[in-house]
This record gives structure tokens, C-alpha cells and sequence, in this order.
């Protein structure tokens, strides 16, 4: 049904039912889902970031992640490290080979370069986590 507004710019009016509004709740609510992921993913990229440049944790990771497989993938990210750092008289990036960095400057480096990088790796390691847990 097409209505026109004050401004005589035409609209569809929608007739909510019982399935428009559980599908309007779950479009509300698998979009905070989402978000609540995207956040998640963006601390644990950060977690393991700090945990590469041997920086003190701001997040436990049980926060982060169900408190089930924080153990499982606390191993998963040490492998992570160890592909995202050399540490041979300092630390240096093993995606780009640039460095000695310090501390905070590996840290630095892995977020602002490459944040996306370690995002994917994050992403795939706990799909397959749990992939293996559902097995």
C-alpha cells in the first residue's frame, strides 16, 4: 500500500504482523551479534598483538572467548606468535622482516600494519577450533 508523506514523497506502508516483528527482533538482534563478534575479534586481534610483543594483557581471554576453549586456543595463539615474530636480538616482524622494534614499537607495527592480517589469522584459528570441538 503506497502513502504519501507531508512532503508528497511516497512510501510503502507496512502492516506488522506477528512474523514482521519476530523478524524485525531478529534482524535487531543478530546485527548486536554481529557487532558484539566484530568487537571480540578486534580484542583478540589485540591480545594476540600484545601477546607478540610480550606486552602486558588489558583482556583475560576468557573474556574474549568462551571460558571452554580459552585453554585450547591460548595454545593456538602461541603458535600465532611465533608467526608473526622473530626473536633473534629483538624483536622483528616475520610477515614484513622490518624491525628491531621494541616492545611497543613491534606492537605498534603489528596493529597499525597489520591488524587485517592478524584479524584473518584469528578469524580462521578459532573457526577451526571450533569446528574440531563440534567433531
Amino acid at each position: 500500500m503506497n502513502h504519501y508523506n507531508k512532503l508528497g514523497l511516497r512510501y510503502e506502508a507496512h502492516i506488522l504482523n506477528y512474523a514482521g516483528v519476530a523478524e524485525y527482533y531478529n534482524r535487531c538482534y543478530s546485527g548486536v551479534t554481529v557487532m558484539r563478534q566484530e568487537i571480540a575479534l578486534k580484542k583478540l586481534v589485540e591480545y594476540v598483538a600484545r601477546k607478540a610483543a610480550l606486552l602486558t594483557q588489558r583482556y583475560e581471554l576468557e573474556d574474549l572467548v568462551a571460558p571452554s576453549i580459552a585453554p585450547f586456543f591460548e595454545k593456538v595463539i602461541d603458535k600465532m606468535v611465533v608467526t608473526l615474530v622473530k626473536r633473534n636480538g629483538g624483536l622483528r616482524c616475520n610477515l614484513c622482516d622490518k624491525g628491531p622494534f621494541t616492545k611497543r614499537g613491534m606492537y605498534l607495527h603489528l596493529i597499525r600494519v597489520h591488524s587485517k592480517d592478524i584479524e584473518f589469522m584469528v578469524h580462521e584459528e578459532l573457526r577451526k577450533l571450533l569446528e574440531a570441538m563440534r567433531k
